[in-house]
């Protein structure tokens, strides 16, 4: 759609294809696509690399359950000939057998602490600025991502003008318009008005005054 050709050229131009690690912070409206492009992509690595690990944490339950469906949607509507064989688990996880060993596990950002010494190649924090102990969440996952060959995304909807997903893309937005250094977060802006859906015709008949 409209706001995912965005976010994959910004990911290729700027990172990917050159051999930078991913690190993208999305301010977003709602519906665009955004979590439904991230978690294709991270399941294209899982999927094709192996042991590869990939993570998406969201704000509450519901949430997650609804980006771990997409990630087993994509998982079952494999062709037969490529789908992996998965080992069994009552975790929200697809975990891939021996010798393959990806994985991609969904959690939720409801207990106090992220990243207990454990390593994931791609995370993806999803409407963080909902997450109740945003700061101090991040800063044990994002511990847990390798510098070289991983990918970072930081998305959410706009909530309030304060809290660790605010400032942190405010500064990505800053260090941007000063260094545009690609090793950095780099910000992107994806506003309701870009979505042909968000879109509608004014009715016939209506007329506007623009005032001075």
């Amino acid at each position: 759609n409209t706001a995912q050709p965005r976010l994959h050229r910004t990911v290729c131009d700027f990172q990917l294809n050159k051999g930078l690690p991913v690190r993208i912070i999305v301010c977003k409206a709602r519906r665009e696509g955004v979590s439904t492009y991230i978690e294709g992509l991270f399941f294209k690595e899982i999927n094709t690399r192996p042991n590869v690990i990939a993570t998406v944490v969201s704000a509450d339950l519901d949430s997650t359950n609804k980006l771990f469906s997409m990630i087993k949607l994509f998982q079952e509507h494999m062709p037969s000939e490529l789908r992996r064989e998965t080992v069994a688990s009552n975790r929200k996880e697809i975990a891939y057998n021996s010798p393959h060993y990806s994985k991609f596990a969904a959690q939720t950002a409801g207990k106090d602490v992220l990243g207990r010494g454990g390593q994931t190649h791609y995370f993806h924090a999803s409407e963080v600025s909902y997450w109740a102990n945003a700061k101090e969440q991040l800063g044990g996952a994002l511990q847990e991502v390798p510098d070289k060959d991983s990918m970072i995304f930081l998305e959410s909807t706009a909530n309030g003008s304060s809290g660790a997903f605010h400032d942190m893309f405010w500064q990505a937005v800053e260090d941007w318009k000063t260094t545009q250094n690609p090793k950095n977060f780099i910000p992107v802006f994806l506003p309701w008005f870009i979505f042909p859906d968000y879109q509608s015709r004014i009715p016939e008949g209506i007329n506007f005054v623009i005032g001075k």
